[in-house]
């Protein structure tokens, strides 16, 4: 919801952000969400302080980490190159 709130901030379209909403609403029916966990905290502190990331994306970052034992064969998807890099550098295959 922060980047459509972002992007409305930006350029306000009640349209698009009403169509973006509607669309968010239908993908978190199918997606599972997963608590963090002291592990994963730690795992994401330590990723701020090797990458210029973000504390949602150090969270994103750490919780594949933690939950993956093959990085080289988990895809790791994601559109932001920031992120992109330090999954990268962490081990794992970028999508797309």
């Amino acid at each position: 919801m922060g980047a459509i709130a972002r992007r409305h901030r930006q350029t306000p379209d009640e349209r698009v952000r009403d169509e973006s909403s509607s669309r968010l609403r239908r993908l978190s029916r199918r997606w599972l969400e997963i608590e963090t966990d002291a592990d994963v905290r730690r795992v994401a502190t330590d990723l701020l302080f090797r990458h210029p990331l973000k504390a949602a994306d150090a969270l994103q970052l750490a919780t594949a980490i933690t939950v993956s034992a093959q990085r080289s064969t988990l895809p790791f998807v994601t559109l932001d190159q920031t992120l992109a890099a330090a999954a990268r550098a962490e081990g794992f295959n970028v999508l797309p």
